[in-house]
């Protein structure tokens, strides 16, 4: 199924939930479409869940995410906070936040819970 995503203005949080085998190029062609969105403001946080999405690619073959990780940055990205709830979507996560979040290693966050995710937003807020 993809990454399907949502932008909310007034809080400037995006929603996005990965479901289904997500392959490299979803990973991608979302990054970018956030990036190109005019509506989305510096500072955005996104709250992205990742329940137990298939991913079509292996370590090795993510080269290309650290500079579209950047990119992201640059759009203003402030803190991204992965719901992980099972295992093996809590270990996907945790590599993909060691491949991208390597620089300043604290603007990726896994949780397992929709309350520690809120949370972890809230503290953002205060």
């Amino acid at each position: 199924m993809g990454i399907t995503w949502r932008y909310e203005a007034d809080a400037n949080v995006i929603h996005s939930e990965a479901s289904g085998r997500i392959e490299l190029e979803d990973i991608i062609a979302y990054m970018r479409a956030v990036i190109a969105d005019e509506r989305v403001q510096r500072g955005f946080v996104e709250l992205a869940s990742f329940f137990e999405p298939e991913l079509g690619f292996g370590y090795q073959e993510l080269a290309p995410l650290p500079e579209m990780w950047q990119r992201y940055l640059a759009k203003g990205c402030r803190l991204l906070i992965f719901l992980a709830p099972t295992d093996s979507a809590y270990g996907m996560m945790r590599m993909l936040q060691g491949v991208l979040d390597q620089s300043d290693g604290d603007r990726i966050v896994v949780v397992r819970t929709r309350e520690e995710q809120e949370a972890k937003l809230a503290e953002l807020r205060r």
